[in-house]
């Protein structure tokens, strides 16, 4: 396989943010209470570890969210592959976040008795260590809460956004995602450092169930709007910075 001609890019780790985690400290979804079918998702090796949730009608679904969510602009659920984007984010990002998944669907959001127009995705690059070159990939190998998607250390504000992270190990390489994920533990998580990977270009890479990477580029575009006091980012990025290459998948 081949490169593409797109330079290496700049990807941030990216996290569920303030007001888009429940009372219960779960994600912001309640699965149980929304028209979302959870369907097994199987990665490039064949593990099903874990669901993807899909619209299962296309009629002004109303998406639920749990107690003590707020409106946001953008989230992700991590686990369940789900992405979720106010009308007027996703225009001003030029088709960035459309790009990055399998199409978007207009959806109603409930906040309690507060009902918001959104649009509901799933992300199109997903369990991407499947698709690592192991050859020129670089890993470090950190405490897993700090880099947790719908839970951190730095998003509880525990750990400053700027944090100086320690690792474990830094620079490692791996074989193969069989190798690398048997490096992870409760305890240690392989975070990548420099990333080369065969996927079309994208702007949100789903690199695990609880790694996700945004491109520096929309997410400054996303931080940079304005927005009422009311209504939260939804998401928080922190360093440190991930040069992700796309390698062409087809050549």
């Amino acid at each position: 396989m081949s490169k593409t001609d797109n330079p290496p890019q700049k990807f941030l780790h990216v996290r569920a943010g303030t007001g888009t985690i429940g009372f219960d400290g779960m994600g912001a979804i309640d699965f149980e209470k929304s028209p979302l079918n959870q369907v097994p998702r199987k990665d490039a090796e064949g593990n099903a570890f874990f669901t993807t949730a899909e619209l299962n009608f296309d009629n002004d679904p109303i998406i639920v969210m749990r107690r003590g969510v707020r409106l946001f602009d953008l989230t992700i659920e991590g686990a369940h592959n789900t992405l979720m984007v106010t009308p007027e984010i996703a225009e001003i990002s030029n088709g960035r976040i459309h790009n990055s998944t399998n199409g978007l669907t207009p959806v109603t959001c409930q906040f309690g008795k507060r009902r918001r127009p959104y649009l509901f995705g799933n992300l199109s690059v997903h369990d991407a260590d499947c698709f690592v070159d192991w050859d020129n990939s670089l890993f470090n190998i950190a405490d897993p809460s700090l880099f947790e998607i719908n839970k951190s250390r730095i998003e509880d504000g525990k750990v400053p956004l700027e944090h100086e992270i320690e690792y474990h190990a830094e620079n490692v390489r791996f074989g193969n995602v069989a190798e690398a994920r048997a490096a992870s533990s409760v305890s240690r998580k392989i975070i990548p450092s420099r990333l080369s990977i065969y996927c079309k270009p994208v702007d949100i890479i789903h690199f695990t169930a609880t790694q996700a990477l945004i491109s520096k580029c929309l997410y400054d575009l996303v931080m940079g709007q304005e927005r009422p006091k009311y209504r939260v980012p939804g998401i928080v990025a922190s360093r440190p910075l991930v040069q992700v290459e796309f390698l062409d998948p087809t050549s």
